[in-house]
């Protein structure tokens, strides 16, 4: 017989535990957990495929001089450090969604990789033009990837966003472990790419695992299940900041 005042049977403690796990969302075929360490995995890989050949790039591009490469790999570090600041400001204000910045990310990555597999096809027939020409499409790459490349710090923020705490250093460990498999394979394969196969093929292949990449984040990363998951994660953090720091001040 149930008693007055019973609102029905108790959960036991493995029954309550189960919904602090990370969640998923039940349409996703890829949970996200495994998808963000497979997009810094492809990414990672286009991205050292190519660099290590960054200067057979250049030379072939027609960028001869040093001051000209320091002036490429300056004007990369700018553009990351602007993109850097504005993206984050607009995540932050709730402009746009961490998928949103991936697909950016990846979008941009592809044209960059393209133009500088592009550039490195500019004949010398005119040496003048085509240097010329080569050295702003270099710089056209190198700005538009350093903006917009901003992927190891989306997939970390949108990982921890929607793990546990108890769990979230594993899944942070895989893609860890995703981007450090690339850079052995990757550079490598470029270098086979580029001698056997022909010299643009490692620029265009980083290119076309961009654009998959931007697929895999249209069909396993939807929006909603950033959005239920920030909801969730900001309500747990309200309760423990007013379960820890009563006058509701945190010292993070």
């Amino acid at each position: 017989p149930t008693k007055l005042g019973d609102h029905g049977p108790r959960k036991s403690p493995t029954e309550t535990t189960c919904h602090s796990e990370t969640p998923q969302h039940p349409s996703l075929l890829l949970p996200i957990t495994w998808t963000l360490p497979l997009l810094v995995g492809m990414d990672m890989l286009a991205v050292s495929l190519v660099v290590p050949l960054l200067f057979q790039y250049y030379k072939a591009a027609g960028v001869a001089h040093a001051h000209e490469r320091e002036l490429l790999s300056s004007l990369f570090s700018l553009a990351q450090i602007a993109g850097g600041v504005v993206l984050g400001l607009l995540r932050d204000a709730g402009a746009v969604s961490a998928r949103t910045l991936l697909l950016a990310s990846f979008v941009g990555s592809a044209v960059s990789y393209a133009m500088i597999a592009y550039s490195s096809g500019l004949t010398t027939a005119s040496t003048s033009d085509s240097s010329s020409w080569g050295l702003w499409i270099l710089m056209a790459s190198r700005v538009l990837v350093g903006f917009v490349k901003q992927t190891m710090t989306v997939t970390t923020t949108l990982l921890t966003t929607v793990t546990a705490p108890q769990d979230r250093a594993r899944y942070l460990g895989r893609l860890t472990a995703s981007s450090t498999v690339a850079w052995i394979v990757g550079p490598s394969t470029g270098a086979l790419l580029y001698q056997y196969v022909h010299p643009q093929a490692p620029a265009l292949l980083a290119s076309a695992l961009f654009v998959l990449n931007i697929g895999l984040v249209l069909c396993f990363l939807p929006p909603v299940v950033e959005t239920q998951n920030i909801v969730k994660t900001k309500k747990n953090d309200d309760n423990n900041n007013n379960n820890h720091h009563p006058n509701g001040f945190s010292f993070m």
